[in-house]
């Protein structure tokens, strides 16, 4: 598992889900996680691997992370989006943190 170390810039709610907007390490791309909770602790990352075929290519220790001062860890919901994608994700939260 890997831990963020990209500055996080958003963080929201969505339909009860806590949603983390991070910036990546590609320059104007951005990467969205979701804060695991008690409805889907144990999905694995092959689980989540399953559940996105985009994402087969990326490692497991990518797909869940670790983010600094959040008490779960988090499991990648879109990958490398660019910044209009992020802003119209961000729309959508029903509530910024």
């Amino acid at each position: 598992m890997q831990t963020i170390t990209y500055p996080q810039l958003f963080k929201g709610v969505n339909n009860g889900n806590i949603l983390i907007i991070t910036e990546s390490e590609t320059a104007n791309q951005f990467n969205i996680y979701q804060l695991f909770d008690d409805f889907n602790d144990y999905a694995t990352a092959s689980d989540i691997r399953a559940a996105q075929p985009l994402f087969k290519n990326i490692p497991h220790e990518q797909i869940i992370v670790s983010i600094p001062g959040e008490g779960r860890n988090a499991f990648l919901v879109k990958y490398h989006i660019g910044i209009e994608e992020m802003n119209d994700f961000k729309r959508t939260l029903d509530e910024i943190l």
